[in-house]
């Protein structure tokens, strides 16, 4: 039998719940339920920062790749931003983002991770990642 899967209110009564059931239920890193305003959901509605889509990238790549590592690849690497620290819960995920060319960073060295993800820079980053997963 199934386990079932405890969703966060607001997926129940979403207009595109049946969507986000599936995207749920894979549990990504940067899709998870999270707090806030000392409130826990999965905020459907809200803009994904450039941060939290890194984190998405890392754990869909390395769970197709089947590659644990991935999510390690940096760790005590010196950070190239000057906008994030080697040692921020997202440093590696921003780190695989770029050097496979999926986000990049501004002329500053800055990588905004806190910034809305633009659309376009998702459809170039999908386009990537298709082509990266061979699918």
């Amino acid at each position: 039998p199934a386990k079932d899967i405890i969703l966060p209110d607001d997926i129940k009564n979403h207009p595109n719940s049946t969507e986000l059931k599936i995207l749920y239920k894979y549990h990504i890193r940067g899709l998870n339920n999270i707090i806030k305003n000392n409130k826990s959901g999965f905020y459907p509605n809200l803009p994904i920062t450039r941060a939290e889509f890194a984190l998405i990238l890392e754990d869909i790549i390395s769970k197709v790749k089947k590659e644990k590592a991935f999510k390690r690849k940096y760790f005590g690497n010196k950070s190239p931003f000057v906008d994030v620290k080697n040692n921020s819960f997202y440093f590696n995920a921003i780190m695989n983002a770029v050097s496979y060319g999926f986000l990049k960073p501004n002329k500053y060295s800055q990588f905004r991770p806190n910034d809305p993800l633009s659309g376009i820079v998702l459809i170039e980053a999908i386009i990537k990642v298709k082509e990266e997963l061979s699918l």
